[in-house]
C-alpha cells in the first residue's frame, strides 16, 4: 500500500476470477479510528476501483428490451473496519 497523503492510499494487487490473474489498483481511504473500553480498538477504511469483464475471460454482454443489462466495467466497493483482538492471557 502506497500513502498518497493524509488518509488516502494506493493498493495495488493481483486479482484472481475464473483462473485468470490480472493487476488490480484500488484507491483507499481512512475513514477513521476509536479505542472504545467496551468495543475495542477499530480502525475503518473504504476502498474503491473497477475492472474489465473480458480481462477475466468474461466477453458475454447481456441486453434486455434493447438495453446493455449486463456491461464490461465492474465497479468494486469495499468497506471493512478492523478490530484488535486482545492476546489471550499466558499466550506468547
Amino acid at each position: 500500500m502506497t500513502s498518497l497523503g493524509g488518509d488516502n492510499y494506493a493498493l495495488d494487487g493481483d486479482l484472481t476470477i475464473k483462473g485468470i490473474t490480472n493487476p488490480v489498483s484500488l484507491q483507499v481511504h481512512r475513514l477513521g479510528e476509536v479505542s472504545h473500553d467496551q468495543m475495542g480498538h477499530r480502525i475503518a477504511y473504504t476502498a474503491e476501483g473497477q475492472i474489465m469483464r473480458r480481462d477475466f475471460g468474461m466477453a458475454f454482454d447481456m441486453v434486455a428490451d434493447n438495453r446493455l443489462v449486463v456491461g464490461q466495467e465492474v465497479k468494486i466497493s469495499i468497506e471493512g473496519e478492523l478490530v484488535e483482538v486482545p492476546a489471550a492471557v499466558g499466550a506468547g
